[in-house]
Protein backbone atom coordinates (compact mmCIF):
# COMPACT_ATOMS: atom_id res chain seq x y z
CA UNK A 1 0.00 0.00 0.00
CA UNK A 2 1.21 3.48 -0.70
CA UNK A 3 1.19 6.43 1.96
CA UNK A 4 -1.19 7.98 -0.22
CA UNK A 5 -4.10 5.67 1.14
CA UNK A 6 -3.07 4.93 4.28
CA UNK A 7 -2.19 8.53 5.63
CA UNK A 8 1.11 7.61 6.60
CA UNK A 9 3.86 9.78 4.59
CA UNK A 10 7.06 8.15 5.74
CA UNK A 11 7.61 4.71 3.02
CA UNK A 12 8.15 1.60 5.10
CA UNK A 13 11.69 0.23 4.31
CA UNK A 14 12.07 -2.72 2.30
CA UNK A 15 12.36 -6.13 4.26
CA UNK A 16 14.64 -8.43 2.62
CA UNK A 17 14.32 -12.12 3.57
CA UNK A 18 17.20 -13.65 1.76
CA UNK A 19 19.17 -13.70 5.25
CA UNK A 20 21.59 -10.90 3.37
CA UNK A 21 21.49 -7.02 4.00
CA UNK A 22 21.16 -5.16 0.77
CA UNK A 23 24.08 -2.99 2.00
CA UNK A 24 26.35 -6.01 2.54
CA UNK A 25 29.59 -5.09 0.54
CA UNK A 26 30.30 -8.98 -0.74
CA UNK A 27 27.26 -8.97 -3.05
CA UNK A 28 28.37 -6.13 -5.02
CA UNK A 29 29.84 -6.51 -8.48
CA UNK A 30 33.36 -4.99 -7.83
CA UNK A 31 33.55 -6.40 -4.89
CA UNK A 32 33.52 -9.82 -6.30
CA UNK A 33 35.22 -8.76 -9.40
CA UNK A 34 37.82 -7.85 -6.54
CA UNK A 35 37.27 -11.46 -5.10
CA UNK A 36 38.02 -13.25 -8.28
CA UNK A 37 40.89 -11.46 -9.14
CA UNK A 38 42.51 -12.08 -6.22
CA UNK A 39 41.92 -15.71 -6.29
CA UNK A 40 43.55 -15.54 -9.67
CA UNK A 41 46.39 -14.37 -8.29
CA UNK A 42 46.62 -16.73 -5.61
CA UNK A 43 46.33 -19.66 -8.15
CA UNK A 44 48.77 -17.87 -9.73
CA UNK A 45 51.56 -17.90 -7.14
CA UNK A 46 51.26 -21.79 -5.95
CA UNK A 47 51.33 -22.71 -9.75
CA UNK A 48 54.98 -20.38 -10.00
CA UNK A 49 55.51 -22.21 -6.26
CA UNK A 50 54.41 -25.40 -7.47
CA UNK A 51 56.86 -24.61 -10.75
CA UNK A 52 60.06 -23.49 -8.62
CA UNK A 53 60.00 -26.70 -6.43
CA UNK A 54 59.89 -28.90 -9.41
CA UNK A 55 63.04 -27.16 -10.70
CA UNK A 56 64.87 -27.72 -7.61
CA UNK A 57 63.96 -31.70 -7.57
CA UNK A 58 65.07 -31.89 -11.01
CA UNK A 59 68.55 -29.88 -10.34
CA UNK A 60 68.78 -32.22 -6.80
CA UNK A 61 67.79 -35.26 -8.50
CA UNK A 62 70.62 -34.85 -11.58
CA UNK A 63 73.43 -34.23 -9.43
CA UNK A 64 72.16 -37.19 -7.60
CA UNK A 65 72.95 -38.84 -10.98
CA UNK A 66 76.13 -37.14 -11.74
CA UNK A 67 77.61 -38.27 -8.87
CA UNK A 68 76.28 -42.05 -8.76
CA UNK A 69 77.75 -42.12 -12.86
CA UNK A 70 80.73 -40.70 -11.77
CA UNK A 71 81.32 -43.39 -8.49
CA UNK A 72 80.55 -46.12 -11.32
CA UNK A 73 83.19 -44.25 -13.49
CA UNK A 74 85.35 -44.54 -10.43
CA UNK A 75 85.39 -48.24 -10.02
CA UNK A 76 85.58 -48.73 -13.28
CA UNK A 77 88.71 -46.98 -14.19
CA UNK A 78 90.09 -48.34 -10.61
CA UNK A 79 89.54 -51.77 -11.78
CA UNK A 80 91.76 -51.13 -15.62
CA UNK A 81 94.26 -49.23 -13.39
CA UNK A 82 94.79 -51.84 -10.70
CA UNK A 83 96.26 -54.44 -13.45
CA UNK A 84 99.84 -55.20 -13.31
CA UNK A 85 100.60 -54.38 -16.95
CA UNK A 86 98.36 -52.42 -18.57
CA UNK A 87 97.47 -52.49 -22.57
CA UNK A 88 97.56 -48.91 -24.48
CA UNK A 89 93.74 -49.62 -25.58
CA UNK A 90 93.19 -49.59 -21.47
CA UNK A 91 94.94 -46.95 -20.63
CA UNK A 92 93.29 -44.98 -23.35
CA UNK A 93 90.10 -46.15 -21.83
CA UNK A 94 91.33 -44.81 -17.94
CA UNK A 95 92.23 -41.94 -19.60
CA UNK A 96 88.78 -40.86 -20.72
CA UNK A 97 87.16 -42.28 -18.02
CA UNK A 98 89.51 -40.17 -15.23
CA UNK A 99 88.47 -37.09 -18.24
CA UNK A 100 85.32 -37.61 -17.30
CA UNK A 101 84.96 -38.23 -13.11
CA UNK A 102 88.19 -36.06 -11.97
CA UNK A 103 87.91 -33.91 -9.27
CA UNK A 104 90.65 -31.95 -7.98
CA UNK A 105 88.88 -31.24 -4.44
CA UNK A 106 88.74 -34.86 -3.92
CA UNK A 107 91.79 -36.41 -2.34
CA UNK A 108 90.69 -39.71 -3.99
CA UNK A 109 90.85 -38.24 -7.37
CA UNK A 110 94.14 -37.09 -7.14
CA UNK A 111 95.34 -40.93 -5.78
CA UNK A 112 93.59 -42.03 -8.84
CA UNK A 113 95.60 -39.18 -11.37
CA UNK A 114 98.79 -40.29 -9.88
CA UNK A 115 98.08 -43.74 -10.58
CA UNK A 116 96.91 -43.36 -14.05
CA UNK A 117 100.60 -41.87 -14.20
CA UNK A 118 102.03 -44.79 -13.10
CA UNK A 119 100.22 -46.81 -15.80
CA UNK A 120 100.99 -44.03 -18.58
CA UNK A 121 104.46 -44.11 -17.53
CA UNK A 122 104.46 -47.81 -16.95
CA UNK A 123 103.65 -48.19 -20.81
CA UNK A 124 106.73 -46.14 -21.91
CA UNK A 125 108.74 -48.15 -23.76
CA UNK A 126 112.52 -48.09 -22.16
CA UNK A 127 110.96 -46.74 -18.50
CA UNK A 128 112.18 -48.42 -15.81
CA UNK A 129 109.94 -46.68 -13.40
CA UNK A 130 112.40 -43.96 -13.44
CA UNK A 131 110.55 -40.94 -14.13
CA UNK A 132 112.58 -37.90 -15.06
CA UNK A 133 111.06 -34.99 -17.43
CA UNK A 134 113.43 -35.41 -20.13
CA UNK A 135 112.25 -38.62 -20.91
CA UNK A 136 108.50 -36.92 -21.00
CA UNK A 137 109.42 -34.11 -23.36
CA UNK A 138 110.81 -36.55 -25.62
CA UNK A 139 114.35 -35.47 -25.10
CA UNK A 140 117.18 -37.57 -25.67
CA UNK A 141 119.66 -38.02 -22.50
CA UNK A 142 123.23 -39.45 -23.59
CA UNK A 143 125.10 -41.98 -20.88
Amino acid sequence: MSHIFTGNHVARPTINLGGTTSNSSSNQPSDIIKRAIQQREERDALRRKNAAAHRIQIFYKSRQDAAHTRNKLRAQFDQLVAAPIVDPPTLILATRLIALFFVDANSADLKRAGAWCRAVIGTVPGAAGAFTFAALSGVRTES
